[in-house]
């Protein structure tokens, strides 16, 4: 009878330790994964596939929602060489927290989530109508914001 207790008791704490090392391992796999960048090149990718394909679908415009695979409640837009938002006295509104590109041909699209920043993805420039090029100035826009279209791409973000 002790023999079979010991037996049932070491094949569950056998298990249990089991179970809990491979938590520990698919965690230390996700941090590293998460860290390397990883995960937001993904999430990049699929952002810009999805505007090419409403673009070649010929859409009228398209929620951001449906464009980002995670949660958020606000978006903020900067154009090239911009990562910071300034009021008219110069103080710092927002800005972009980490290093982004702030290349020529992208426009980066910092998603807040409770006023926290979750992720920062890239528009590339070919997507955009001369429109928005020369409209858009650095700005924010709450979760029911959508990206219009037109024949020549994206042309504005509204609410």
């Amino acid at each position: 009878m002790i023999k079979v207790l010991l037996k049932f008791f070491g094949l569950a704490i056998f298990f249990s330790v089991s179970c809990m090392l491979l938590l520990i391992l698919f965690f230390w796999v996700y941090l590293v994964v998460n860290s390397t960048g990883i995960l937001v090149s993904y999430d990049n990718y699929l952002f810009q596939k999805k505007i090419r394909e409403h673009l070649l679908l010929g859409a009228h415009e398209v929620s951001v929602k449906e464009l980002a695979t995670f949660e958020w409640d606000a978006i903020c837009i900067y154009p090239p060489y911009c990562d910071k938002f300034y009021d008219s006295s110069g103080n710092i509104l927002n800005e972009i927290e980490g290093s982004v590109s702030t290349d020529d041909n992208i426009y980066n699209v910092q998603f807040m989530s409770h006023g926290r920043q979750v992720a920062v993805l890239q528009i590339k420039r070919w997507t955009l109508s001369n429109s928005f090029l020369n409209d858009l100035k650095s700005d924010c826009f709450t979760d029911k914001a959508r990206f219009v279209f037109n024949d020549q791409g994206l042309t504005t973000i509204m609410e």
